[in-house]
């Protein structure tokens, strides 16, 4: 009876340790932990379905990323503020988190923004740490730049072609 007392022992400190050593190897990012089944609501905005002519203020503009992770993905541009950066502690319209790798993050939370008004979109950057670019140009902090179509919008190592 002791034995098997002493075997619980050693397999509850063993199941313990183990589940430790995976909750740290989580918080340190060595290990991603990914949903295998989302429900439609719970989906990145990019890869939910796109809000065609039901929202009205969508426009025809959009980004495409043509260089990060996940090349392909559209983003729909809206009018008025379009927010670029990673959604954490503030929502974001294009949320590049996962274009880019997680052990090398350029984007600020709130890294640019698009503003589209009247058919015509400008870009700003919003006193980023890594700049934003467009067609290897940079964008000065707080000044807007009229982007036009099949520009180059470059954040970090991303790459979004306005489209």
């Amino acid at each position: 009876m002791k034995s098997l007392r002493i075997l619980h022992v050693a397999i509850t400190v063993v199941l313990l340790l183990t589940v430790a050593v995976f909750g740290f190897l989580v918080l340190a990012g060595a290990v991603d932990v990914r949903l295998t089944h989302q429900a439609a609501d719970d989906r990145h905005p990019a890869e939910q379905a796109p809000r065609g002519p039901a929202n009205p203020a969508a426009l025809k503009e959009k980004l495409v990323v043509v260089r990060g992770l996940k090349p392909g993905v559209v983003f729909q541009l809206f009018e008025g503020d379009n927010f670029i950066g990673r959604a954490d502690q503030h929502p974001v319209e294009v949320d590049i988190e996962d274009q880019e790798p997680p052990d090398r993050i350029w984007a600020s939370r709130q890294h640019a923004l698009i503003t589209c008004k009247n058919g015509s979109c400008r870009i700003e950057d919003l006193n980023s740490a890594n700049g934003t670019y467009v067609n290897r140009n940079r964008v000065p902090p707080g000044q807007q730049l009229e982007l036009k179509t099949d520009d180059i919008i470059q954040i970090g190592a991303v790459q979004l072609q306005l489209q």
